[in-house]
This record gives structure tokens, C-alpha cells and sequence, in this order.
């Protein structure tokens, strides 16, 4: 490896700065795809960078070693994910922001199903690499719960009540995600939707029943 990372020095000095994050992302992006298919053990540098259409030395010099690309590639999955939910909710109202949560969540799994079920695979299959994306997983999932138990405190007077059916229906979307991993088919995935939305026009109504949501 050392040869490969004395090697990389010189094709990115003289690059731009744009022109560095381009090569950045595009070994990123063929890490993640790899990864994903393959596997970690299964994946070589040399095959990410020949997707990249990079040599191995820029690998190296942009992303040092195979572990730290993996963990990079780990995080890169759950950025658009994490964007979206600082970018197109907080400016709703709570009952609404809500609601658009749901959908958001269902959306990037109907969108990202072949990754997630992907990951979730691996972690299940590979614990001693899984780590770095395991953690990532479980971080998205924990940012999400959050949000919808700040929008539900802000209905429900209770905090502990808030805390309680902000879990409640993100055990439910956990249910319907694995469902859709198992391989439930479109009407059933329609059915989960329906019903999960049933059970928060419920819990949302607890905040000011005579009032329409």
C-alpha cells in the first residue's frame, strides 16, 4: 500500500479543488455500489477503482485504506436522507410535519429497497465489518424518532405520552420496512401505508380531537 499512496501524490496536486471532490465522490459512489453487491471481503480496491475509472493510487490517496472508504461509503448512503430532514420539515406545522415524515421515511425505502435490503443482509451475515454501517443505520434511525417526537410534543401537552407514540409508530414503520424486505407485494405494502397512517390520524387527534387534521 505504500507504494500505491507515495504513487498517488502526484495525480491530485495539481487537480482543483472541484476537481478533487469529483474524483471523491466518484470513487464513493463506486465503493457503495460494490460494497452493496459484493460485499466487503468480497470487494478489492482495484475493482472500485477500475468502476471509478481512477487508479488504485488515487484510491489510496484520496481515502488512505479499505476501512476508511467503507466507513465513508457508509456515511455517504444516509446523507440525503439526513438533509432531508432538516431542509423540507421543520418549517410545517406539527400535524402536517408529521404526516410528511411518513411519507418521507416511505419514500427513501420504496426509492433505496435494493441498498437497504442490501445492508440489512450484510449486517445480519458479516458482524465484523458490518460496524461502521450498522452504527450509521442505527444513527439515521434514532434522528428520525427524534423528529417525530419534537413534532408530536408539540401537539401533546404529555412529553412521556409523546415519547410513547413516537416509538409506537416508529415500530410500526420498522414493521412495514422489514414486511417490504421479506418481499410483501405491492397491495400489501398499500395496506401497511393505510394503516400506519390510520393509527397517526389516532394519535394526533389525541392532541385536539375536536379539531381537524
Amino acid at each position: 500500500m505504500a507504494a500505491d499512496q507515495s504513487a498517488a501524490e502526484s495525480p491530485d496536486k495539481a487537480a482543483s479543488p472541484q476537481g478533487k471532490a469529483a474524483t471523491q465522490d466518484r470513487i464513493l459512489q463506486a465503493a457503495m455500489s460494490l460494497f452493496m453487491r459484493r460485499g466487503y471481503a468480497r470487494t478489492s480496491v482495484t475493482q472500485i477503482a477500475s468502476k471509478a475509472g481512477v487508479s488504485r493510487a488515487a484510491v489510496f490517496w484520496h481515502f488512505s485504506d479499505k476501512d476508511t472508504l467503507f466507513r465513508a461509503a457508509a456515511k455517504q448512503f444516509v446523507v440525503p436522507f439526513r438533509e432531508g430532514l432538516s431542509r423540507h420539515m421543520r418549517h410545517l406545522e406539527p400535524r402536517k410535519r408529521i404526516i410528511e415524515l411518513i411519507t418521507y421515511y416511505e419514500k427513501f425505502v420504496e426509492q433505496n429497497r435494493p441498498n437497504i435490503v442490501a445492508f440489512v443482509n450484510w449486517v445480519l451475515e458479516s458482524p465484523e465489518h458490518s460496524e461502521p454501517m450498522r452504527d450509521e443505520l442505527l444513527g439515521l434511525h434514532e434522528a428520525f424518532r427524534v423528529e417525530v417526537e419534537t413534532a408530536l410534543s408539540e401537539i401533546l401537552a404529555d412529553a412521556d405520552k409523546a415519547s410513547e407514540y413516537a416509538n409506537g409508530l416508529i415500530s410500526l414503520m420498522d414493521g412495514n420496512l422489514m414486511l417490504g424486505i421479506f418481499g410483501a407485494g405491492a397491495s400489501a405494502r398499500a395496506r401497511q401505508r393505510s394503516g400506519l397512517r390510520a393509527v397517526a390520524d389516532l394519535i394526533l387527534g389525541c392532541g385536539n380531537p375536536e379539531e381537524p387534521h
